[in-house]
Parts: structure tokens; C-alpha cells; sequence
């Protein structure tokens, strides 16, 4: 047994070996006896000889095995990468300012739904107009057109829930859904009365 663990570690990054040893020592573990002999056929025929030569020293300069898993590894960090540049690039993308990563976000205390929902800006509250051909709705205290953005950093009428959340009124909406998203995020939204109509 001692030879072939030593078997194992002189050949452990070919996956043929590997494998043939694992079935091996299975099959001794289930109480099966193997006995290996070694066959010399090419002894003493010209033609063979040459055959077994160049099998050798081909063998010698045999390439180092790269597994299925390291190369897809690689990949998957070189198109990451690659997909983050192009991400870092954006300029005129109101997402970039608040996700900084391709990776995504994370959720905090809403739904996967409520978190896109605020992210991308795409409320039923703020785009009810569009179905009911209504006017954009305007903000009774700051007589602007009302985004999400407005109701969760620019609105005065909020300031004080604002101070009391996150102890500071200017905030952008990085602070609140960025990553990682505020922990008192949900209770701020949910403290204003927004949450019912996102």
C-alpha cells in the first residue's frame, strides 16, 4: 500500500492515473485482490523497439495537465473582469452611481422585486401616470416632478426621518441601495409611506 501512495504523489496531476488509482484502491476497499504484471512487448522486435522509443520520448515531454475546473476559473475572472471595466466606463447610466459592481446587490430587508424596483426607479407610484394618461405627478412641498430619487434623498418634507435613520440629510441613493444597501433603509421607506406603492 505504501507504493501506492507514493505512486499517487509522483503522478497526482494526471487525470488518467488519478482515476485508474482511484478505481484501484476502490476495488481493494470492496476486498478484491489485483495483481499488476508487467508485459514486456516490444522485446526484441526491431519495428517495436523504435515504437517503444518515440512512445518514450513523447512521454517526456508530455504537457502538464490544466483541469476542466482551473480553466473555467480563469475564464470566469477574465470575463468578470473584462465585463467590470466596461461597467466602470458608464457615464450616463443612473445605476453606476448607485451599484458599483457587476456582481449585483444585495437585498437587505426587501424583496428581490422591491429592490429592483427602487434600484432602476420603476415604481407604480411614479409611473401610474403612464397607465391612466395622467400628468408626471409634481411634490406638494418642493413643487418638483416626483422620481424615487426625490422622495428618498431631495424631499424636504422627509428630512427629519432622514436625520433620524441615517443621523444626516444629504444623502444619495448609493447610500440607501448601494452595496452594501443602509440597514435602516427598509424602515426609512417604510417610515414615509412608500413602501405600500412601490
Amino acid at each position: 500500500m505504501d507504493s501506492i501512495y507514493r505512486f499517487q504523489e509522483l503522478y497526482r496531476s494526471h487525470p488518467l492515473v488519478l482515476k485508474s488509482l482511484s478505481l484501484y484502491i476502490n476495488l481493494l476497499e470492496q476486498g478484491f485482490n489485483i495483481l499488476f504484471c508487467w508485459i514486456p512487448g516490444h522485446d526484441g522486435i526491431v519495428g517495436n523497439e523504435k515504437a517503444d522509443i518515440a512512445a518514450k520520448s513523447a512521454n517526456a515531454i508530455m504537457c502538464p495537465f490544466v483541469s476542466v475546473e482551473d480553466i473555467s476559473e480563469v475564464l470566469k475572472s477574465k470575463f468578470h473582469t473584462s465585463w467590470q471595466n466596461l461597467w466602470n466606463a458608464q457615464t450616463n447610466n443612473k445605476l453606476r452611481s448607485i451599484l458599483n459592481s457587476v456582481k449585483g446587490f444585495k437585498h437587505c430587508n426587501f424583496n428581490r422585486k422591491t429592490s429592483v424596483r427602487l434600484i432602476t426607479g420603476h415604481t407604480y407610484f411614479i409611473h401610474r401616470h403612464l397607465l391612466y394618461s395622467e400628468p408626471v405627478p409634481v411634490c406638494s412641498t418642493c413643487n418638483v416632478d416626483i422620481f424615487v430619487r426625490h422622495i428618498l434623498t431631495e424631499c424636504a418634507k422627509y428630512n427629519n426621518l432622514r436625520l433620524r435613520w441615517f443621523s444626516k440629510v444629504d444623502l444619495n441613493l448609493s447610500d440607501l441601495l448601494g452595496d452594501p444597501p443602509h440597514p435602516f433603509s427598509f424602515e426609512f421607506i417604510a417610515g414615509i409611506g412608500f413602501i405600500n406603492v412601490i
